[in-house]
C-alpha cells in the first residue's frame, strides 16, 4: 500500500506544476545626470560654498517574479535604487539607496477577480536631491500630487510618492540624508455582472514620510497616513461608449500639521476625512481615440477662521488620448506607441503642511513619435495651481514642468535614453508657522531644476519556469 501512495505522489504533483506557467524578468537601468537647482545646494566642507552644477550616478536593478495558472496569479518585484548624488564634490559625495518591493497575489473566475496587493519602500533621501529630483530616475510631471482616489487603486509595484509640489522648498539646501519609508497595502474586487456591467470595490491602507526626528526632514518631507476605499459601477452601453460611476473616501492624518488657526506658532495633529462622487463617460471617437469626462462633488472638513467646517465643492476632469502606431509587442518594451494625451483635472487633495484638504487643478500633456525605426522622441509638460476654494489656501503652490526625451532600441535586449527636464514652483509659507490667527504674508519662495541626463537599460532574456 505504502508503494502504492508514494508512487501516486510523483504524477500528482508533475500535473500540478505542469499548469503553473512562470517568468523571471531581471533588468538594470544605468543613468547619469548633470542638474543645476535654485537655490543653489551648499557643499559642507570648509568652507561651505554654493554648488552651481552637480552631478549624480544611479544603478536601478528590477527582478520581477510572476506564477500563473488558470485561477491565481502571483507576482514579486523588487526594485532597489542606488544613486550617488553631488558626485563631484568626492569625497563628500551622498548615498541615496532605496529598496523598494511589490508583491500581489490575484484569483479569478470568469466573472470575479480578487487581487490583494502589498508596495513598500525604505532608504535614504538627500535633501538637495530631493528638491532637484523627486522620484529618482523618473520624469518629473505635475501630475504626481496625491488626488482623491488615486491611492487606491495602485497595483504591485506602484508606490505612493509625494511630488516636490507637495513638499517645497524655501531656501538654500544643506547636503544631508535621512531615513523615509512608505507602504501602500490594498485589496481589490472586481464582479462581471454581465456582458455590459462590472463592479470594482477596493480598499487599502497607506503611509509615507520622513522617518527621522528631524525638524528639518519633517519640514520636507513629512509624515502621511490613512485607509482609503473606492466603489465603481461600469456600464458599457456600446462598443464605443462606457459610463462609470465612482465613490470613493478616504482620511488622511498629518500627525505634525503647521497650525494655521488656534493654535499659533505650534503643530497640530491634524485628521482629514475626504468622500467624493463622480460620474465618468468614456466615448471612443476612432478605434485608437477616446475621449472621457468626468463631474462630481467632493465633501471635506475645511479649516477657516471660525473653526472647521465641512464643505462641498466640484471636482472633475477632461482626457484626450489618441495613438498612431501599433503598441509594442512586448509588454517590456520601452519604447512607447506614437500617440498624444491630454488630461484635465480638478481635485482635492491633502495639504503635507498643514494636513487641511487644498483644492488644485492640473494640466497635463505628453506626445510619442517615433521619428525613426526603434527611436522614440516623447515630450512631457505639466502645470498645477492650487484653487483659492472655498477659501485661500495658507500654502498656495504653482508648479510648472516639462521635458524631452530621446529613446533608441540599440538590440533587443538593450535600450538607451537621453534627456532634458525643467521644473520651476512658487508657494507660499513653507515651513513657516504663522504668527497670527491670519495666513502669514511672508513672502513667497520659489525653486528651480534643470536636469539633462542619459540612461542605459539592460534586459536579460525573459526566463520562463
Amino acid at each position: 500500500m505504502a508503494r502504492r501512495t508514494s508512487a501516486g505522489v510523483i504524477p500528482f504533483a508533475a500535473v500540478l506544476f505542469a499548469q503553473v506557467a512562470g517568468t523571471l524578468e531581471i533588468s538594470n537601468t544605468s543613468r547619469i545626470d548633470a542638474r543645476s537647482n535654485q537655490p543653489f545646494t551648499i557643499a559642507p566642507n570648509p568652507p561651505p560654498r554654493e554648488a552651481v552644477i552637480a552631478a549624480d550616478a544611479q544603478l536601478a536593478p528590477l527582478a520581477r517574479l510572476r506564477l500563473t495558472d488558470r485561477r491565481w496569479d502571483f507576482t514579486l518585484t523588487y526594485s532597489p535604487t542606488f544613486t550617488v548624488t553631488d558626485i563631484e564634490l568626492s569625497p563628500y559625495a551622498q548615498p541615496v539607496v532605496l529598496n523598494a518591493g511589490a508583491t500581489s497575489i490575484g484569483w479569478h473566475n470568469r466573472r470575479v477577480r480578487v487581487i490583494v496587493s502589498e508596495a513598500a519602500s525604505y532608504g535614504l533621501e538627500n535633501l538637495a536631491y530631493l528638491y532637484g529630483n523627486p522620484i529618482a530616475g523618473q520624469p518629473i510631471t505635475a501630475g504626481q500630487s496625491q488626488a482623491m482616489g488615486q491611492m487606491t487603486t495602485q497595483g504591485a509595484g506602484q508606490t505612493t510618492t509625494q511630488s516636490l509640489g507637495q513638499t517645497g522648498a524655501s531656501a538654500a539646501v544643506p547636503i544631508s540624508a535621512f531615513p523615509f519609508g512608505s507602504s501602500n497595502s490594498n485589496v481589490f474586487v472586481q464582479v462581471q455582472a454581465t456582458r455590459r456591467l462590472s463592479f470594482n470595490v477596493s480598499g487599502g491602507y497607506t503611509i509615507s514620510g520622513n522617518l527621522a526626528p528631524s525638524e528639518q526632514a519633517s519640514a520636507i518631507y513629512p509624515e502621511q497616513f490613512g485607509p482609503t476605499a473606492s466603489a465603481s459601477a461600469l456600464y458599457s452601453s456600446s462598443l464605443s461608449d462606457t459610463f462609470v460611476t465612482t465613490a470613493n473616501a478616504q482620511e488622511i492624518t498629518t500627525p505634525a500639521a503647521l497650525c494655521t488657526f488656534g493654535a499659533v506658532g505650534q503643530l497640530c495633529r491634524e485628521v482629514t476625512p475626504t468622500l467624493a462622487l463622480t460620474e465618468t463617460y468614456r466615448h471612443r471617437v476612432t478605434p485608437t481615440a477616446t475621449v472621457s469626462a468626468s463631474l462630481g462633488v467632493a465633501a471635506s472638513v475645511y479649516e477657516v477662521a471660525t473653526g472647521t467646517s465641512w464643505g462641498i465643492l466640484p471636482v472633475g476632469g477632461v482626457s484626450y488620448a489618441d495613438r498612431f502606431s501599433a503598441p509594442p509587442k512586448d509588454p517590456r518594451d520601452q519604447l512607447d506607441a506614437s500617440g498624444i494625451r491630454l488630461s484635465a483635472d480638478l481635485a482635492p487633495m491633502v495639504n503635507v503642511f498643514t494636513g487641511s484638504p487644498s483644492n488644485r487643478i492640473q494640466l497635463n500633456g505628453s506626445l510619442f513619435e517615433h521619428v525613426a525605426p526603434g527611436v522614440v522622441v516623447n515630450f512631457v509638460a505639466g502645470v498645477l495651481q492650487t484653487v483659492p476654494i472655498p477659501e485661500r489656501d495658507p500654502s498656495p503652490l504653482t508648479v510648472i514642468n516639462g521635458g524631452v526625451e530621446v529613446r533608441m532600441r540599440v538590440t533587443r535586449q538593450i535600450t538607451a535614453s537621453a534627456g532634458l527636464q525643467g521644473f520651476w514652483q512658487r508657494q507660499e509659507n513653507v515651513g513657516l508657522l504663522p504668527t497670527t490667527n491670519t495666513i502669514s504674508t511672508t513672502g513667497p519662495t520659489t525653486s528651480a531644476s534643470e536636469v539633462g541626463y542619459i540612461s542605459v537599460t539592460v534586459r536579460l532574456p525573459r526566463l520562463r519556469l
